[in-house]
């Protein structure tokens, strides 16, 4: 198991010399036990950064890469543009692990394999990439190659969950004003109801009510919630079909899933294109494809394909017979596979595909901007007008 953290020590030597260093440990006294082991007396052990499984955000995945593949572009070795990146690292962790990968190259270890120790930061196609470049002596344009890549998928992902954020935010305000108001304004005005000799309307005896279910089983509600949320997650992962039919029916949501389609699309097309270019094997290629899109309905086509390719079918073939695949894929895909340059036509294809998905991102942000303030309106107004009904209608009976 990897350490959890990382810790700054201080420790006196056998000679009397202080010195200073980092430590990845479980824990403070883990840290401790190995410094005595090495003869050192430790004097202070501080817990400076947490080991998380990704070492931080994506941003610094790509930043790791194009810097790294600069460095070898101008003719630094690979340990020494580790060690470079590493002085230059404000992260403690990513310091901890420049140095653990150059440690590992110097004492004879290939860099792809250095990479593998960390399989949830460094994916399969990272690795396997790297060892191509490797392998050709071409590591520095792998990097770059990687880290365009990673950039991309990176600005599509942002393009996402621009168009996603501003719907949910709106809900989520709604929700909460809603709730206030049930739970705090309406108590409130149902002692003024109370006084009334007159039946309420429809609409306000309603929302009485449903403030009366929240102010009274408020809790209990929360726990129901709760537990049907958690039993459908364990669900979830229980059963991959549950999975896959829930991926299928957002793919089929009108406007969101034609988002969702042209991102998924786009990063297919770019790994492919990429992993062709690479010289991979196109089996690999079509799972690394599968597994970049981020849709268990995609991985399960190109697992499909891949199977249908090892039997004999033609690769247009293979994907004409899936309509997650645009004709215009299908048809590139042909062109590719007669020419023999399947990385050239899916390149241009991928830059398509991606721009098609910002612009339907920017369109679903237009379209609903209206829809949510309609929505906030019609529920804020509902609870507004149910709470003064009451009273205009006492004022026509005094009247």
């Amino acid at each position: 198991m990897s350490p959890s953290h990382l810790y700054q020590w201080s420790a006196q030597t056998l000679d009397g010399t202080i010195i200073l260093g980092e430590i990845a440990a479980h824990s403070r006294q883990q840290a401790q036990h190995y410094l005595l082991l090495q003869g050192q007396f430790p004097l202070t052990v501080r817990r400076i950064a947490r080991l998380p499984p990704s070492f931080g955000h994506k941003t610094a995945l790509l930043f790791f890469t194009r810097q790294l593949g600069l460095l070898l572009h101008s003719g630094v070795t690979l340990q020494e543009a580790l060690l470079l990146l590493k002085t230059s690292e404000k992260k403690a962790a990513w310091r901890w692990l420049l140095q653990q990968i150059a440690q590992e190259i110097a004492t004879g270890s290939p860099f792809s394999q250095a990479l593998q120790r960390y399989p949830t930061l460094f994916t399969p196609l990272y690795c396997s990439l790297i060892r191509v470049g490797e392998w050709s002596g071409q590591l520095d344009q792998c990097c770059l190659q990687l880290a365009q890549q990673q950039e991309k998928q990176l600005q599509l992902q942002q393009c996402l969950h621009k168009a996603l954020f501003y719907p949910v935010f709106t809900l989520a305000i709604t929700l909460i004003v809603t709730l206030f108001m049930l739970m705090v304004v309406i108590p409130q005005f149902q002692v003024i109801y109370q006084r009334f000799n007159t039946p309420l309307p429809l609409l306000t005896r309603g929302i009485v009510a449903l403030s009366h279910l929240f102010t009274e089983h408020g809790l209990t509600l929360l726990i129901v919630i709760m537990l049907l949320l958690t039993g459908y997650a364990v669900g979830r992962q229980l059963h991959p079909a549950w999975r896959a039919h829930e991926q299928n029916l957002v793919l089929q949501l009108p406007w969101l899933g034609a988002l969702l389609q042209q991102h998924c699309c786009a990063r297919f097309t770019r790994t492919l294109a990429m992993t062709q270019a690479a010289g991979l094997p196109l089996l690999t290629s079509l799972q690394a494809a599968g597994d970049s899109s981020g849709n268990g309905c995609y991985q399960q086509a190109a697992a499909t394909i891949a199977q249908a390719i090892q039997n004999g079918t033609s690769l247009k073939q293979a994907f004409n017979r899936h309509t997650l695949f645009s004709p215009l894929l299908q048809q590139m895909i042909a062109v590719g596979e007669s020419t023999g340059a399947l990385e050239r036509t899916l390149a241009p294809l991928a830059d398509f595909y991606e721009q098609q998905a910002h612009e339907q991102a920017a369109y679903l942000i237009k379209l609903l901007e209206p829809l949510m303030i309609t929505i906030i309106g019609l529920v804020v107004g509902a609870v507004v007008l149910a709470l003064y009904l009451p009273i205009f209608q006492l004022g026509e009976v005094i009247h």
